[in-house]
């Protein structure tokens, strides 16, 4: 699935319930607006299939991947990234190769996620429907409290940075794309202190 779905974890908090893994801007609420609830997913920041119980996953899975290889991308993508230890500076190189000839508005977002990530019990606690098996089993969360305590969960995949915000960087693809035709552009990107950097995405 990696070479087709590239999942991150996006965390949402409310004025009552904050949540220290929410990044600034306007991501997150943006996100929150197209969905109806957590957990659940966008594709490609537009389409939101629901998420089904937790039986039924596996064959979730293989819908998601029919449907991403039944719509095949007019462009290739190719990210590399470098961390400096002593600056925290990740230097971000983005290669785009065009596949065919076509017009659009296209913008590029590079996302930045952190695995392995855990913190206090009280400050990334979780509000937890599916707590006493309220919401049927949902991967051993029916077993937690609501919230569930920081204490006995840790987070991968979440997103901690959105560079372009979530339209995406413009300029870095032109509005006419010319088959086989490359196109470039760097970022950096300075990780804060609170990060591990070997950890990132």
């Amino acid at each position: 699935i990696s070479e087709v779905f590239a999942g991150v974890a996006v965390h949402v908090g409310v004025p009552s319930f904050a949540d220290p893994m929410e990044i600034a801007g306007d991501y997150p609420s943006t996100y929150a607006s197209m969905v109806g609830g957590f957990p659940t997913l966008l594709i490609d920041r537009s389409s939101n299939p629901g998420i089904p119980g937790i039986n039924d996953m596996s064959a979730f899975g293989q819908e998601l991947v029919a449907f991403t290889n039944s719509r095949p991308s007019p462009i290739g993508l190719r990210v590399d990234a470098e961390i400096n230890p002593w600056t925290r500076e990740m230097a971000i190189d983005l290669n785009v190769t065009a596949h065919s000839n076509i017009d659009g508005d296209f913008t590029v977002m590079l996302l930045i996620t952190e695995d392995h990530v855990t913190g206090d019990g009280f400050d990334y606690r979780q509000a937890n429907n599916y707590a006493n098996n309220g919401a049927g089993p949902m991967g051993g969360w029916e077993l937690l409290a609501n919230p569930a305590s920081g204490n006995d969960i840790e987070f991968s995949h979440t997103l901690r940075e959105a560079i372009g915000g979530f339209t995406g960087l413009t300029g870095i693809i032109p509005a006419t794309l010319v088959s086989g035709e490359s196109y470039s552009s760097s970022e950096v990107y300075t990780i804060p202190a609170e990060f591990n950097m070997e950890e990132l995405n």
